[in-house]
Formats: structure tokens, sequence, C-alpha cells
């Protein structure tokens, strides 16, 4: 499809998948976990990604995932072993320093974990924006870890130090960061929000929220989306979702039902259903010349990724993100 550069055009993003056709491949993938003791995890993360990728579409072409199960099986590896290295080191530094060399191993950890989540964060973002093409271009990520890894450990210090209420302030930061070092090609993403504005949408969703018990919350969720989106900018066009609290009820409360009631196995048909609504609310206003699109983007180490998942820390929504 030619799009004429000049000419300001609504995209759309529309997700195709279905319950149905999802379910075969959770099915396989449970039972492949079970078997092989979990160690099949890996594939069968990256074959679920493969199938949600190849059922979004963006002007009638799919996207597509090209990530490798082994690539981030020899992740976990790698984490896996620092991990027990740490481990052997904490046993013996209690062993031969008794309490003192533990806390001292404990604190010393802490400091480098700290230092570490934000690259792991990074990591985890750029193996999935490199894996991921469409029309045979790569998304990519800019190398920020110096500046992110920074902007992290201060953040994370002046919450706890803050009480909480530096908190969104640094989720602002983190967001705008990680946006703004986004590329697709050689077209790269803005993000023209406003922090000052972002804290009165958290004032008012947390105050709301703690008054009515927690139902608000949905709605809280909702504007904080739709805000962000909606001051993403990539190329020329400016992006928008339009969510409301009522679907996020609707993704929240009665998916989180559904998947209580069949012990699980809804799953798929919420999936599908909470992707075709957000991804299908998903739009793109202005122009872009995509026939001017060039690659840029280069693969990396699966290792984030991998140590997203070690230490649990793969927030996205859907488990699916591209933060936008």
């Amino acid at each position: 499809m030619l799009i004429e550069p000049n000419s300001p055009t609504t995209y759309r993003v529309e997700y195709r998948g279905t319950g149905e056709g999802l379910f075969g491949l959770v099915l396989q993938n449970f039972i492949l976990r079970v078997l092989t003791l979990n160690l099949y995890y890996p594939w069968a993360k990256t074959e679920f990604r493969k199938h949600v990728w190849s059922n979004t579409f963006f002007l009638d072409q799919a996207l597509v995932y090209r990530g490798l199960g082994i690539e981030v099986f020899k992740g976990f590896c790698k984490v896996f072993l620092i991990y027990l290295a740490f481990g052997f080191a904490n046993f013996f530094a209690t062993l031969l320093m008794g309490k003192v060399g533990s806390v001292i191993l404990s604190l010393t950890g802490f400091a480098l974990f700290l230092c570490i989540i934000p690259r792991i964060i990074l990591g985890a973002y750029r193996y999935r924006l490199t894996r991921t093409t469409w029309r045979g271009v790569r998304f990519g990520l800019k190398r920020i870890e110096k500046d992110f890894t920074w902007m992290f450990v201060r953040g994370a210090l002046l919450t706890l130090v803050s009480f909480g209420f530096y908190a969104p302030v640094f989720y602002h930061l983190i967001y705008k960061m990680k946006i703004e070092a986004t590329s697709f090609g050689n077209l790269d993403f803005r993000y023209t929000g406003d922090v000052g504005e972002e804290y009165l949408i958290y004032v008012k969703g947390v105050l709301l929220s703690i008054l009515t018990l927690g139902i608000y919350s949905f709605w809280f969720a909702a504007e904080l989306m739709r805000y962000r989106v909606g001051h993403t900018e990539v190329g020329g066009a400016v992006l928008s979702r339009d969510v409301t609290g009522m679907d996020f009820v609707k993704m929240g409360l009665l998916g989180g039902l559904a998947l209580i009631f069949t012990i699980g196995i809804a799953f798929p048909w919420v999936f599908a259903y909470r992707a075709r609504l957000v991804l299908g609310k998903t739009v793109a206003t202005g122009t872009i010349d995509f026939e001017s699109v060039a690659q840029s983007a280069s693969a990396v180490s699966a290792s984030g990724e991998a140590a997203s998942d070690f230490f649990d820390l793969d927030t996205g929504f859907f488990n699916f993100d591209f933060d936008i």
C-alpha cells in the first residue's frame, strides 16, 4: 500500500488473532513445559510472541517476531550462573567472616542489583524491539544505559526517602527515556508529555482509588494510558489510544473472573479480547513517509530478556509491549 508522504493520514493498528487460534498453542506450550520441567519456557514464550506479532497488523501488513527460543535459553543460563556465583560468594563470606561478611555482601549485592535493574529493563526492551520487524525494517533502541542507570538509581532512592511522593516523576522519566530512545528504522519516537500533568493524573487517580475502594483505579489506568500514548509521536504522526475506564473493567475485572472460574482455560480468549480492544483503539494520525524508512537497528543479546523474566521484572501490558 503506497502512502502519499505529504497527505495527513490516519493509520490504524488491528489485532486479528482469536482465542480459538491461540488455544492450541497455549495447550501445546503448557504440555511441553510440564514434560520438560519448564525447560521449554524460552521456546514457549518465543512461539507465543510469534503468534501475537503475526496477528498484529498495521496497514494490512503483520509484524514479524524473529526471536529464537535458544537465544532466551542461553540468556537464562548466563543469568542463572551469575545468580549462583553470588549465592556461593554469600555462603563463603558468611563462613569466613560470619554475619558481618554476610551483611557487607548483602549490602553490596543490593547496590549492584539496583544498578543492574535498569540495564535489565533496557536489555529486555531492546531485545524485543530488535527482534521485531515490519515490512522488513527492525525497531531499535539507542544506547542510553549510562544516563538511564543514573536516573533510575537516583529516582529509586528519591522515591524511597520521599515516602513515594517522587514516584510519579520517576515513572514519567522511565517512560520518557525509553520512548525517546525507541526507533523504527531511521524514524525516532518522541514523548511530549509534561511531568506536572502526569503528576496530577497520579494524585487524582490514587486519591479517588482510595476513596472508591479501588474502583476508580480502572479509570486511573485508562487516563494515564490515554495521556502517555496521546503524547507519543513517531515520524510525522501523533499516536492516540481511546481506551476508557469501562474498557479496563472489562479487561481486568471481567477477564480476571473468567480466568478464575475456568481455572485459566479462558486465557487465550481473554488475551485475544484484550489485544483486539487495546490495539484496535490505537491510531497514528499525521504524515509518515514509509518509503524512505531505512534500516538502522542491529540485533543484540537476549540476556536482558532472560534476566527480566528471572527477576520477574517484565511488567509490560499483556507481557507484550513496546510501552505504547
